[in-house]
């Protein structure tokens, strides 16, 4: 399994993964976006994705939600397969972002 962060050019990969998956996460409001097409990765939308190396397919991902004030939620962190290692790549990429609002791991911590 590799770690990636989201492009372009896997988005619509992404956007099916989230719906396809919504009916299994418990708070799906903040997945409105993929929903309607309309989701874009950016530095609000900060985004990873972890890609299983035997098929190329998006196995898992980690996305956040950034307001114009720096407050952070998770649009969402999920995995289709049983493999902490997942969920550890995820947070290691999201914990290691340079996210544009935030100065340090404390304000993303306090914010979520």
């Amino acid at each position: 399994m590799r770690i990636e962060r989201l492009t372009i050019e896997r988005n619509r990969e992404f956007m099916d993964f989230c719906v396809k998956n919504s009916k299994v996460i418990q708070d799906t409001s903040l997945l409105r976006e993929c929903k309607t097409e309309s989701f874009y990765p950016d530095c609000n939308n900060p985004t990873y994705i972890v890609i299983d190396n035997n098929d190329d397919r998006l196995v898992a991902t980690a996305s956040l939600v950034i307001d114009d004030h720096g407050k952070s939620s998770f649009r969402i962190f999920y995995s289709e397969v049983s493999d902490a290692k997942c969920y550890e790549l995820l947070m290691k990429a999201i914990l290691t972002e340079d996210l544009c609002h935030l100065s340090t791991l404390d304000e993303l911590a306090m914010s979520t």
